[in-house]
């Protein structure tokens, strides 16, 4: 896998994509269509999104956007994984994903 990916669009989802693959799991799909939205990082086949706030670009209108983005995420299935800022710890993200249900199928 590449390091770098112009569609990861941020160095953190790039960081997050090599320490998915340092812990053995396959690399996340960037930029997935579903419905109307495109997903930051999901596995398609578990129905696992990882989307990244930018918090510090927030304003309501982008809240209300994120908020109703997760809500038709999850009504149509998906598990929606929402690293906190202060979370963003790629070896932690790699974890959550190696646990999720069904990730080891």
């Amino acid at each position: 896998m590449a390091l770098s990916d112009r569609l990861a669009a941020s160095p953190i989802r790039t960081r997050v994509r090599y320490a998915m693959r340092r812990a053995g799991l396959p690399a996340p799909v960037l930029q997935h269509p579903v419905g109307p939205y495109l997903l930051d990082l999901a596995y398609p086949e578990l129905l696992l999104a990882i989307e990244f706030d930018g918090r510090e670009l927030r304003t309501r209108e982008r809240a209300l956007r994120d908020l109703r983005r997760e809500a038709y995420l999850e009504r149509a299935g998906w598990d929606v994984a929402v690293p906190r800022r202060r979370r963003v710890a790629p070896p932690r993200v790699a974890a959550r994903i190696a646990t999720a249900p069904a990730a080891g199928a």
